[in-house]
């Protein structure tokens, strides 16, 4: 059998550490381990099973906000309730925390745990409230120019931005609205190319992406969108189309429009257990989730993120999910 200074034409180095920047293949013998090492060992994307939310509920698909270890959802319905019930989540549990000002369902966060903001929303009519969040307790603060629900809430403190969304009538509007928040007032930004509301989305003020959605009227009936969109912090522009037209799908938090993650939702008009990453140009297929979900809340990133409740298709679940992605790592390699 060739040896591996012959495939490789390297010998195996003999090192008392292992090395720092290790190439994806190479291999050495640690001496202080007595193990022989080689980097660029693949692993694959998955979801694994979390603990439960206290309380099950759908309609909160857009109230999520922070990291998979400091994370939090609020809001939502339980089918015949709607709840003003927030939950943080520390990495291992989630808590009750304080409640929200008002029953709510469909409002639209931004922010992180400690610092997070949530506008708009129904319950039982829909709302223009802005309230702010400080790790403990729920404040009143600025108001939308407008009532609005099912949009997209992106950002970090002390700015935030929604788009797209509704402001309710009969047949359903959507909108192609871009509402900025900096220091306590709301100003407009860029249209969005396409108006559209149940749409999802993540990023900044500066940097957000957002995609699928409805069109105006009956929710059945509406046009189904696979299109995404880009903001750079004044003006909208097309990204790369989602696979197949979605709605209902729940995003984690994103530092930008460059890497974000859509979960599960209404592929077409079905509840899906498919997920998708985005690397801002285009959208691959990842790892499902083990069961179908739409409205479910969703914290963390593009690469360890959480799904947690929703709607299977047959009413409100309390279960959770945790998503970590492919990577690549150094593994001792045995042999004998």
């Amino acid at each position: 059998m060739a040896g591996y200074n012959t495939i490789r034409g390297l010998r195996v180095k003999y090192l008392s550490a292992d090395p720092a920047g290790a190439e994806n293949g190479q291999v050495w013998y640690n001496s202080t381990t007595g193990k022989l090492r080689v980097d660029g060992i693949g692993i694959i994307a998955a979801w694994a099973s979390g603990p439960a939310i206290n309380t099950g509920r759908r309609g909160f698909n857009q109230s999520g906000v922070g990291t998979a270890t400091a994370g939090l959802i609020l809001g939502g319905s339980t089918d015949t309730t709607t709840v003003n019930k927030t939950e943080e989540y520390d990495g291992s549990s989630w808590t009750e925390t304080g409640a929200y000002p008002a029953p709510v369902q469909n409002t639209q966060a931004a922010g992180i745990q400690t610092a997070a903001y949530a506008f708009g929303g129904y319950g039982p009519a829909i709302s223009a409230a802005g309230n702010t969040y400080n790790g403990s307790t729920w404040t009143s603060g600025t108001a939308l120019p407008a009532a609005t629900w099912l949009g997209v809430g992106g950002g970090t403190a002390p700015t935030a931005i929604i788009a797209g969304g509704s402001t309710g009538g009969s047949p359903e509007p959507s909108i192609n609205t871009t509402l900025e928040y900096s220091t306590g007032s709301w100003t407009a930004g860029g249209t969005l190319g396409t108006a559209r509301r149940y749409l999802g989305g993540f990023g900044t003020q500066t940097s957000m992406a957002v995609y699928g959605g409805l069109s105006a009227g009956p929710a059945p009936a509406s046009t189904k969108y696979s299109l995404t969109e880009e903001y750079n912090g004044s003006s909208w522009v097309a990204g790369g189309a989602f696979s197949d037209t979605v709605w209902l799908a729940g995003s984690p938090a994103s530092t930008g429009s460059s890497a974000g993650m859509a979960i599960n939702g209404r592929v077409g008009p079905a509840v899906a257990a498919t997920t998708a990453v985005y690397d801002g140009t285009s959208w691959a297929a990842d790892v499902s989730t083990a069961t179908a979900r739409d409205e479910m809340g969703c914290i963390g990133t593009s690469t360890t993120a959480i799904r947690a409740g929703g709607n299977p298709g047959t009413g409100v679940v309390t279960t959770t999910e945790e998503y970590s992605a492919a990577y690549l790592q150094t593994e001792s390699i045995t042999t004998s």
